[in-house]
């Protein structure tokens, strides 16, 4: 299966050329891996196309695109596991590793990450820092945005709690392409102050 010339020309148009592909060797390639291979991705099919958005606003306008054309699109990181596999067809697997923005404020000991940034990253920074945060057990490898929403476990995690705790404020981009600010950034000053906050989260 494939996309319409139209609906692909339309996310060409948001991602660039250079950030959009069809190539079955591509698509094949950025389907597979991670733990749970030929386990849990069993009934995967290749996706349509594999497109790489840059920043929030281009993600919010893939899913507007996804929605007007009626495609299934999943949205993927590092990869740590086989349950990202498409399965239905014409799926778009959005590849977020071009997100890749890392900021970390050490006076206020908080980061704020992208979904391309792994955890070995996020450690480096903050090791030049004099500070630090905790690995999950699946591996420095693993998004810290996908692993701190999703589960967030690791072997520290009875002494310095679970990772989804700490989480002051998420831009989620929902099913209908809008925005929606979680915790501090539900807030009018969209700052990252207070983890449990004011506004709703995860």
């Amino acid at each position: 299966m494939s996309l319409s010339r139209e609906a692909y020309q339309a996310l060409q148009s948001v991602v660039g050329k250079e950030n959009i592909s069809e190539d079955p060797a591509i698509c094949e390639a950025d389907m597979k891996g991670g733990s749970g291979e030929f386990i849990f991705d069993t009934k995967a099919v290749r996706p349509a196309c594999v497109a790489l958005p840059g920043s929030t606003e281009e993600v919010m306008d893939v899913v507007k695109i996804a929605n007007r054309y009626r495609l299934p699109y999943i949205p993927v990181s590092t990869y740590y596991i086989g349950l990202c596999a498409p399965n239905l067809p014409d799926t778009i697997l959005l590849d977020l590793k071009r997100m890749d923005r890392l900021e970390i404020d050490a006076r206020n000991m908080y980061a704020i990450c992208e979904p391309g940034v792994c955890f070995s990253q996020l450690q480096a920074e903050a090791f030049k820092r004099g500070l630090q945060t905790m690995t999950p057990g699946c591996g420095s490898q693993a998004s810290v945005v996908a692993n701190t929403a999703v589960h967030g476990m690791g072997p520290f995690g009875y002494r310095l709690g679970f990772v989804y705790r700490r989480i002051l404020g998420t831009e989620w981009v929902l099913p209908n392409g809008e925005m929606l600010g979680l915790g501090s950034l539900a807030t009018s000053q969209r700052d990252y102050f207070w983890g449990e906050g004011p506004g709703p989260d995860l």
